[in-house]
């Protein structure tokens, strides 16, 4: 874990409603947040964690042609047979050419999908992908949604709540965003995102908070 450095990659910002934001409580109103995409250089490799936006945390997969993409097994299983009321976050189907064409979806024209043969790993509950690189299921906000936590060799380890814990204000109200599949199944995520992260003394990075993200070390600064 000593090579572990993780970088922050600034995906600029996205606005919502603030009732979508904060399920039920709001307040309502233009909200604008941030996205970002995780880089982790390990001794085993390149890590990414969100490939960021055409619309939902994987548009940029279609751009790293060699990687290998790790999921769990029910997310890739829902994205080509969604509910009608998940459309949207599975809109973009460019991580998975084949998926668009069993669903009868035609892609956009775009030069990185002619070079783009997609290879999937798929998990099912906690695993540890490589040294000191965790993956802990958080279903609810999807069926499959997976949140990181890394570990370093000189600070604290970091879990990004991915969007199973949109922000800190998310956590303190235990409220759910409204982005999602199973409300009750969310909730229960966020309490295990605050039990793993006192159990592992880890620090909570929040996907879309944007009072957090101005703390956050973005760009060419890094964690280790």
């Amino acid at each position: 874990m000593s090579d572990t450095k993780v970088y922050l990659l600034d995906g600029g910002t996205l606005v919502i409603d603030g009732f979508h934001a904060f399920w039920n409580r709001g307040p309502g109103g233009e909200l604008r947040f941030p996205c970002y995409a995780v880089l982790i250089e390990h001794k085993d490799g390149r890590y990414m964690f969100d490939t960021g936006y055409d619309f939902d945390h994987c548009g940029g997969n279609k751009h790293l042609h060699e990687a290998c993409t790790i999921c769990h097994a029910k997310e890739l299983e829902v994205s080509g047979n969604c509910q009608p009321f998940e459309h949207l976050g599975y809109s973009d189907l460019t991580f998975a050419p084949e998926i668009a064409k069993k669903k009868g979806v035609q892609l956009p024209p775009d030069p990185a999908l002619d070079m783009y043969t997609p290879k999937f790993q798929t998990l099912t509950g906690d695993q540890e992908i490589a040294k000191g690189l965790w993956l802990f299921e958080t279903p609810g906000h999807t069926a499959g949604h997976y949140s990181l936590m890394v570990e370093f060799a000189k600070r604290r380890p970091i879990l990004f709540t991915a969007d199973a814990c949109y922000s800190k204000k998310n956590m303190d109200m235990m409220c759910i965003s409204s982005f999602h599949l199973d409300p009750t199944a969310s909730l229960n995520s966020m309490k295990r995102l605050k039990e793993l992260a006192a159990k592992h003394d880890a620090e909570l990075f929040y996907s879309h908070d944007p009072e957090s993200f101005k703390t956050y070390q973005t760009g060419a600064a890094y964690y280790e």
